[in-house]
């Protein structure tokens, strides 16, 4: 079954906000400013990216390059997945060591199929997942939220930004600003 999801070990949140490169642009891109919080999360050692599908098995991905891949693509990803108008979309683990796609297709049910697609040699055990839309939904606003709530505690000065904040509303409607 398709799985992806951000763990998170409470023990191993710092206690008072770590120095956290805050040295941002007047309006920065959201896409450098994931960067730079999945690189200060990874540093704390309290969250574990994980996606299964096709397999049992966790597929080789990290908190620092892959989630940032991840997180920049969801707000597209979540708008055609919600869009029933919109029958394929895929995601993309582009970084090296992984190269994957899930390139998925709705069924009138709205049921998700999704197929792999990879640039590196892997054979999958399944050859494709089917998981609801709204499931895969669920499981990407609570991989944001997770993401958002740890990284307001290491990075308060990223994540007061207007441009992450518009970013969170558009992924996780009701999850801006706290």
């Amino acid at each position: 079954m398709l799985s992806i999801a951000l763990v998170l070990d409470p023990s191993r949140l710092p206690a008072a906000p770590p120095l956290c490169n805050a040295g941002i642009a007047q309006r920065p891109e959201i896409g450098r400013m994931l960067s730079q919080l999945c690189l200060a999360l990874d540093d704390t050692g309290a969250l574990r990216f994980e996606v299964i599908a096709f397999d049992d098995k966790p597929w080789p991905v990290d908190v620092a390059c892959d989630l940032a891949v991840l997180l920049e693509q969801v707000s597209d990803f979540l708008q055609a997945l919600r869009s029933p108008e919109i029958l394929e979309f895929e995601l993309s683990f582009y970084e090296q060591g992984i190269e994957r796609d899930l390139l998925c297709t709705r069924e009138a049910s709205n049921r998700i199929v999704v197929d792999p697609c990879s640039r590196l040699p892997w054979t999958p055990v399944r050859s494709m997942e089917i998981i609801e839309a709204g499931e895969l939904d669920r499981q990407l606003v609570a991989l944001v939220d997770v993401f958002a709530t740890v990284a307001r505690i290491v990075c308060p000065a990223l994540t007061d930004n207007q441009v992450f904040q518009d970013w969170l509303a558009q992924v996780s409607p009701g999850h801006g600003r706290r």
